[in-house]
């Protein structure tokens, strides 16, 4: 691979990036990830400065791919690195695979994608909720930091390892009950004396859409 910049670097779902290696010839000026090698896909990122990165939509929303766009974001060194979202069509196909054969790929693919700044990164917004507001997650109580229709942040004294499956329960009542994922967590040890917490961030299971879109409702923070 030449030890240029590169042109474009694109990361896709699976399926996807291989039918995007097929489309491009892999002379350099495209190199493609997918999304089980965003580890890799940084480091390359890091390394050539391309001028475009583009994603997958569905890359966008997963936590690893949120969290890559936000390291990309801060990055000095990609200051004029353009952050791009792949356009689809209505079979949910990039619209990328259908464009006829381009000598420019940065080109190509800027021309077939949508900024960063224009895409929602995330299926439902997150809304700040009120301070003191508790949550149970497997029986124990910790703090409701925010929350959507499909996942939330908690603050908790118990641990709360990722990768894990736990029960939540935003009130008592039995009908509050619902399934979600740990996505992520981070140990913070505060500087005032206060007790550590665990930070995680849940992925919901099983929960009621409509329930969550009244409780952000009622218990949003300025509400």
């Amino acid at each position: 691979m030449p030890s240029s910049n590169t042109c474009a670097v694109v990361i896709a779902r699976p399926g996807l990036a291989q039918a995007l290696r097929e489309r491009f010839a892999l002379d350099g000026s495209v190199v493609i990830f997918d999304d089980s090698n965003i580890d890799r896909a940084l480091d390359v990122i890091t390394e050539r400065a391309p001028t475009v990165v583009a994603f997958d939509r569905e890359v966008v929303s997963m936590r690893r791919g949120a969290a890559l766009i936000d390291r990309l974001k801060t990055s000095p060194r990609l200051a004029a690195s353009s952050l791009r979202v792949l356009s689809h069509d209505g079979a949910d196909m990039p619209v990328l695979l259908k464009r006829p054969a381009m000598t420019s790929a940065d080109v190509g693919i800027a021309t077939a994608s949508q900024p960063l700044e224009l895409v929602d990164s995330r299926r439902a917004r997150r809304v700040l909720i009120r301070e003191g507001l508790e949550v149970f997650v497997n029986g124990d109580s910790t703090s409701l930091v925010n929350l959507s229709l499909f996942g939330a942040q908690v603050l908790s004294s118990v641990a709360l390892l990722p990768n894990r499956l736990v029960r939540v329960a935003l009130r008592e009542e039995w009908a509050s009950r619902f399934s979600a994922a740990i996505a992520w967590s981070v140990f913070e040890r505060p500087r005032t004396g206060a007790e550590p917490v665990y930070r995680a961030g849940l992925e919901f299971r099983d929960a009621d859409p409509c329930m969550m879109q009244e409780y952000c409702v009622q218990y949003r923070a300025n509400a």
